[in-house]
């Protein structure tokens, strides 16, 4: 897991090819004005999707096995905590054909309270609780395919 700025993104070069990709397209594209939806990069290798969810209290952990997330605060009110995997015995994996695992944990583990600007890579197998706060927001989640 990395916790960073976005001014700082281009220093986590070279740690994968299709991160590379990623890192490329976010130091050149400007997020905030973009729809919700899903926008291609490199194909399924590479993809970011704009959301403006209700942030809110939940239980859900997810993991993903083979892609990582670059989740990304467009705004204020988002938390998101993280898990280290061997905490939990299971995972709910009706959504494993989308690389998406469940677990219901009331525990937050280490949280990140989100502010604009800031962004926090999840690799495969990190379990971690997005969404949370008590408001609308507006965020951008890059998956990254690790092959």
């Amino acid at each position: 897991m990395i916790a960073d700025i976005l001014s700082n993104l281009g220093r986590y070069k070279g740690l994968h090819p299709n991160l590379d990709t990623a890192i490329d397209y976010l130091l050149c594209h400007p997020l905030d004005n973009l729809p919700d939806g899903r926008i291609d990069i490199d194909g399924d290798k590479v993809f970011l999707t704009i959301q403006s969810p209700e942030f809110r209290q939940h239980d859900g952990y997810e993991k993903h096995a083979k892609y990582m997330d670059i989740q990304i605060a467009l705004a204020e009110g988002e938390s998101i905590c993280y898990l280290p995997e061997n905490t939990f015995s299971s995972w709910n994996d009706e959504n494993a054909a989308n690389d998406f695992y469940l677990q219901n944990d009331k525990n937050l583990g280490a949280c990140f309270e989100m502010k604009k600007g800031n962004f926090v890579i999840f690799f495969p197998h990190e379990p971690h609780k997005p969404g949370l706060g008590h408001q609308k927001g507006r965020k951008a989640v890059v998956k990254v395919l690790i092959d």
